[in-house]
């Protein structure tokens, strides 16, 4: 089960997926954003003032994902990956 949405502290172990208009889609590990921004820092205030390095858009959608690589093309793996989305 995923953990509550809260801090980046509480979400170390996952990562943000974070997707855009002109398709890119991007994976951030939450330790590192904890890192770079504060663990005190809401997920959703984070994804609010993010913006695409291809085309400077805001993101369309944005999730919660445990394990980056389940479903990745050549990943051989059981399960999917567990996502929760972020609005």
């Amino acid at each position: 089960m995923p953990p509550p949405l809260d801090t980046l502290a509480a979400l170390d172990s996952w990562w943000l997926e974070v997707r855009c208009i002109c398709g890119r889609t991007t994976l951030f590990p939450c330790r590192l954003l904890a890192r770079r921004f504060g663990p005190e820092v809401r997920a959703p205030a984070l994804v609010a003032r993010m913006r695409c390095q291809q085309c400077g858009e805001p993101p369309v959608a944005a999730a919660l994902v445990d394990d980056p690589q389940l479903g990745a093309p050549g990943y051989v793996g059981r399960g999917k990956p567990v996502r929760r989305v972020i609005e």
